[in-house]
């Protein structure tokens, strides 16, 4: 079977709501794994979301919370994710491989 249900995408102040229907296939073989079984695997996915936020919403001057920005990990594939790691700057070596292992843990 299939899951239906109305989302909605968050908007910027001023637009009009706008509501998505979207269909989730419960059959699939892959699923996104629980980010928030391990404090570690937390801090490592609000950086990936950080770098995320900064690197692709810059003309969005949201703040988010630090709780929200893991979710911005769901957006990518494994592979996006291991680019956005590996494309920052200021990131040292060690971190980094931690991060792209975050990326590898998550959505593989």
């Amino acid at each position: 079977g299939m899951l239906f249900y109305i989302s909605h995408p968050l908007t910027k102040p001023g637009n009009e709501p706008r509501f998505e229907f979207q269909v989730v296939n419960p059959n699939v073989d892959h699923s996104n794994k629980n980010l928030y079984g391990d404090a570690n695997t937390v801090t490592a996915a609000q950086k990936i979301g950080n770098l995320w936020t900064t690197s692709c919403l810059k003309t969005d001057n949201h703040d988010y919370a630090p709780h929200e920005l893991p979710f911005f990990v769901y957006s990518l594939s494994a592979e996006q994710c291991r680019s956005l790691v590996d494309d920052a700057d200021g990131i040292a070596v060690g971190e980094r491989s931690k991060l792209a292992a975050t990326c590898d843990a998550i959505l593989n």
